[in-house]
């Protein structure tokens, strides 16, 4: 049946179904097999992932496209299976999709209130895979209840997640939320190249690498030292573009690894904190 549906869509394209983990067929992956290879290494009822090969191209990168359940107990195999993929991926490496939980309470808009466990849960993997979610363009929330405006409904639960090898081999990469159309999900458009980004400044980053190099601390230190005049949130606002100036020049003339690398949200949460423990020490 889904070969019908493939020739109705995109003739000569391939295709793959998670058939053998649910009736209902959940999950179908699409691909020009004149363009790019796509070799499947495993899947369940709620993912399918795989490699990815240009065939003009000595690139190589995996994908994981997510359909997640939605409850949170039911959810928690895909978040394991996520973790032991990281574990054995070492090429770029991108996880997107429809979760079916938000991140934190502003990716969502009105309904029921957030269960904190399920939105732990997801951050815990994210954190332990070095996930981070790929800049994006267009709509803010990508699922509606399309209601009416008194019971409407919105929710960020599609995104695209990278590793830090996905973006420093597509450092101008971005996720475009387009409209929905008939859909209540937003379809999610992935750009390896974007010449709208590519000409404009690049935003800083934070690499996870970074802190296996104990000299960053000392660079960090010196430079929240500096001293400041102003109220408090002016200083702090200060020395946190000095920290990140300092790191800049640090990775440029020391370090000198992919300035155009990924900012990790766990990792820049902790350099605040070290920063801040400086203040608090001193």
């Amino acid at each position: 049946m889904l070969d019908e549906y493939t020739t109705d869509i995109c003739e000569n394209w391939a295709s793959y179904a998670n058939y053998n983990h649910t009736v209902k067929r959940r999950l179908w992956v699409m691909w020009d097999p004149g363009v790019f290879n796509f070799d499947i290494l495993e899947d369940s009822d709620q993912f399918i992932h795989g490699d990815v090969k240009f065939r003009n191209s000595p690139q190589l990168f995996s994908l994981t496209f997510v359909y997640a359940r939605n409850g949170g107990i039911q959810r928690r195999p895909l978040w394991e299976a996520i973790r032991n993929i990281s574990q054995t991926t070492t090429h770029p490496w991108a996880v997107l999709g429809d979760f079916n939980v938000v991140r934190s309470d502003d990716e969502r808009f009105e309904g029921a209130n957030l269960i904190q466990a399920n939105t732990d849960d997801f951050n815990e993997c994210l954190f332990n895979c070095a996930l981070a979610k790929l800049r994006s363009v267009g709509h803010s929330f990508s699922w509606s209840n399309n209601s009416s405006a008194e019971k409407l409904k919105l929710r960020r639960l599609d995104m695209c997640l990278v590793n830090e090898e996905w973006l420093c081999s597509f450092p101008i990469s971005i996720d475009n939320f387009k409209n929905p159309g008939p859909s209540d999900h937003s379809p999610i458009l992935i750009q390896l190249d974007n010449k709208e980004i590519s000409n404009s400044k690049r935003p800083f980053r934070f690499h996870m690498m970074w802190l296996e190099d104990l000299s960053l601390f000392e660079v960090v230190e010196k430079a929240w030292a500096i001293k400041i005049k102003g109220n408090p949130r002016f200083r702090v606002i200060k020395k946190l573009k000095e920290v990140k100036r300092s790191i800049k020049e640090w990775n440029n003339n020391i370090f000198g690894l992919c300035s155009a690398g990924a900012f990790f949200e766990p990792a820049s949460i902790l350099l605040r904190h070290l920063a801040f423990s400086l203040v608090l020490e001193n």
